[in-house]
C-alpha cells in the first residue's frame, strides 16, 4: 500500500464527519456565552459586595465569604471558558503585539 492510497483511504473515511466541526463550534459558542455570563456575575458581585444581607439566616460573615469566593471563581471561570470557546470556535482575535507596537513605515 502506497502513501498516496493510505492518504486517500484516510480522507475518504473522515470525509463525512463535517458534523463534528459543527458540534465543536456550537460547544465553543456555549462556552463563550458562559464566559459572558461569568463576566456579568463578576460585575454584579463587585457592584453589590458591600450590601448588607438582611434575610440570610447564617449571618453576614458567611454571605461576605460567599461573595469573596465568587470574586475569585467567576473571573477565573470567565477566562477559562473564553479560552476554551475561542479554541473550539476557531475565533481569530488581533494580536496584542500588533496593537501595542504597530509597524512603522519607512
Amino acid at each position: 500500500m502506497s502513501l498516496r492510497s493510505l492518504r486517500r483511504r484516510i480522507r475518504n473515511r473522515y470525509a463525512g464527519h463535517d458534523w463534528l466541526e459543527g458540534v465543536l463550534v456550537a460547544v465553543g459558542m456555549v462556552l463563550l456565552a458562559l464566559s459572558a455570563l461569568s463576566v456579568f456575575a463578576t460585575g454584579a458581585l463587585i457592584a453589590h459586595f458591600r450590601d448588607v444581607e438582611s434575610g440570610f439566616p447564617a449571618g453576614p460573615g458567611v454571605a461576605q465569604l460567599a461573595k469573596g469566593l465568587g470574586l475569585i471563581l467567576f473571573p477565573l471561570l470567565a477566562v477559562v471558558t473564553f479560552l476554551a470557546g475561542k479554541f473550539f470556535t476557531g475565533l481569530r482575535l488581533p494580536r496584542l503585539r500588533g496593537l501595542l507596537h504597530p509597524r512603522r513605515r519607512a
